[in-house]
């Protein structure tokens, strides 16, 4: 059986809902965020978040790091995996993710994006970049651009309603 890859915007629900339909289908569940971090520890014998990672390490490092965990997923098959925010914005990577199993955008709007990921407390401890509202928007439209490059299903999940969610996704891949 095919892999069911959801990806999104950070804050998009792809961990809530990837853990719900593993659930119901009796898949395995994989989250390329934690995948990552059992990477770093393997290679560097250091336990970090992959936050953590980010803030100290740099984005390219990180995204490195995430495209090794993401290949390391070639072989596994019935699994829902739940990819990073940032993860299907990388383009290299989309041939790759096509072969590896159904697609599925779990789509939030702008204003959706922002209310989930903004906060006017934002401090060094925010996660990578979120730091103004005008950064956020401007995240938002590159990634979007580039998600909805990738052939997927589309599931708007701004109002969040975990069942209607849930039974798209399950439809989606039927």
């Amino acid at each position: 059986m095919k892999n069911i890859i959801l990806f999104g915007h950070k804050n998009s629900g792809k961990t809530y809902i990837g853990q719900k339909i593993a659930s119901i289908l009796n898949y395995a569940f994989i989250d390329t965020d934690l995948l990552l971090e059992k990477l770093y520890l393997e290679e560097y014998k250091e336990q970090l978040t992959y936050k953590k990672i980010y803030q100290t390490k740099g984005e390219s490092f990180f995204r490195e790091l995430e495209k090794k965990a993401v290949f390391s997923l070639k072989a596994n098959s019935k699994s829902i995996i739940s990819l990073g925010g940032g993860t299907a914005a990388d383009i290299h990577l989309h041939p790759f993710l096509q072969d590896l199993g159904t697609l599925i955008y779990l789509k939030v709007g702008p204003d959706t994006f922002l209310k989930r990921n903004y906060s006017e407390n934002s401090d060094e401890n925010t996660p990578f970049f979120v730091r103004s509202k005008e950064s956020l928007k401007k995240i938002f439209d590159e990634r979007n651009t580039k998600f909805t490059l990738l052939p997927s299903k589309v599931i708007c999940v701004d109002i969040p309603d975990e069942r209607k969610i849930i039974k798209e996704v399950i439809d989606a891949i039927k």
